[in-house]
């Protein structure tokens, strides 16, 4: 097999190298490493892993599940980049395929797809800088392959989720969505991805309704991935119809229960419908698939937040800070369950300290000054969010944590 080299790493099949230094790795993670790297970026399924890795044997999913956490754990030593990526309920592959002298570019589409996959993987790093270095990856992609479509779809889902994260302000993030629609156009002006991120730009500026209709036709004419349905979602939401959204998100995940930003945003929507029991389950599920989903334990929190259960609220937070020490939302979302728990003083703390690594969405913070017995500036931070167009103030009359300031 060829050499495999990312950034600190380097494998040849049998020493895995960090920064120049032999590293120990177990017969069987060195198995699904090889495995993983002879895939060339493509997805191996679970059945395919079991039979390599376990030959002869019977291997429940726990075990591939435990494999790929040290895998993981291995990839990502001293940073907080994620070069494993999971195929939720099916399989694993890598996030890069860079190979050595053997990376075989021989056309621009296959240069387009490594560059969208290596700006997934730079926005995954929380900060401010590492999005505006994913965007400026993208943009490069756009100069190699101006009429593809795979990186205005990326582009979109970077800033949308980099918004809601806390690393890009509203209007800054909308106003870069307009320069990436301006150049999109010029490239390709019938394309369905540029349509519904139009139409999501449109939407989150107060244009709902024309907004609401491009992504309806982006989706129509075969918009990729599942990004124009995550905006369709929203704004359902958006326009008080949440049953119709989560019917929505059902339909689409039906094939792949597991995939994408919907199953993360489904999670949420449930709790929102007071299904809190229901939301947890789902969210324990998804960590037993990847048990170091910031997101999927910070659903946890809030939802045993909501159910009175503020010892465990706590704790499942404290986890996620610990995953991610400066992750904006893990520290708000441990200041809301401090603050749930009555201690003020360890909330704002919290709070202070996720401030200092960038911008707090406004629901997330109008959550915690309610937390905190501060109705007024709780309402204040969603007038401000709705000013700045912020998504999470399009949806927050659903949020419960914030139910005490909606007339349901």
């Amino acid at each position: 097999m060829v050499d495999w080299a990312y950034r600190r790493f380097r494998f040849d099949g049998d020493i895995l190298q960090v920064d120049g230094r032999d590293v120990s790795v177990t017969p069987k993670v060195r198995a699904l490493l090889t495995l993983l790297v002879e895939a060339r970026g493509k997805m191996v399924s679970k059945e395919e892993i079991a039979a390599a890795v376990w030959p002869h044997e019977n291997v429940s999913d726990e075990s591939i599940t435990r494999c790929a956490h040290q895998l993981r754990k291995l990839l990502g030593q001293g940073t907080n980049e994620d070069l494993l990526k999971t195929a939720y309920g099916r399989g694993y592959y890598l996030a890069s395929h860079l190979f050595g002298g053997d990376i075989g570019f021989g056309d621009d589409g296959a240069m387009t797809d490594a560059l969208v996959r290596a700006a997934y993987e730079v926005a995954t790093i929380p900060s401010a800088r590492a999005v505006e270095v994913a965007l400026k990856v993208l943009e490069f992609a756009a100069s190699v392959q101006p009429k593809a479509n795979r990186h205005f779809a990326a582009s979109g889902h970077i800033i949308t989720s980099q918004i809601l994260r806390g690393y890009v302000e509203p209007v800054a993030a909308i106003a870069r969505m307009g320069k990436i629609i301006e150049a999109a156009l010029d490239a390709t002006p019938e394309n369905a991805d540029v349509l519904a991120l139009r139409g999501w730009r449109e939407a989150l500026l107060g244009r709902v309704a024309l907004g609401r209709d491009m992504i309806d036709r982006a989706i129509e004419s075969g918009a990729h991935g599942q990004s124009p349905i995550f905006y369709r979602v929203w704004l359902l939401v958006g326009a008080r119809q949440l049953d119709r959204a989560l019917k929505e998100i059902d339909r689409t995940l039906r094939d792949d229960p597991h995939a994408g930003p919907l199953s993360s945003l489904r999670v949420w929507l449930t709790c929102c419908a007071g299904r809190y029991d229901h939301a947890d389950r789902m969210a324990a599920a998804a960590l037993k698939l990847r048990p170091d989903s910031v997101y999927m334990l910070n659903m946890r929190s809030v939802c045993a937040s909501l159910d009175e259960r503020h010892d465990e609220a706590i704790a499942f937070a404290r986890r996620a800070v610990n995953l991610l020490p400066v992750d904006i939302q893990s520290l708000s979302s441990l200041s809301y369950a401090f603050a749930r728990a009555g201690r003020l003083e360890a909330s704002r703390s919290r709070l202070a300290e996720a401030m200092a690594h960038g911008r707090v969405s406004a629901s997330q913070l109008a959550a915690v000054k309610l937390a905190l017995g501060d109705r007024e500036a709780a309402k204040a931070e969603l007038r401000r969010g709705r000013r700045e167009h912020c998504p999470t103030a399009l949806i927050a009359w659903c949020d419960r944590r914030l139910a005490p300031l909606f007339d349901r």
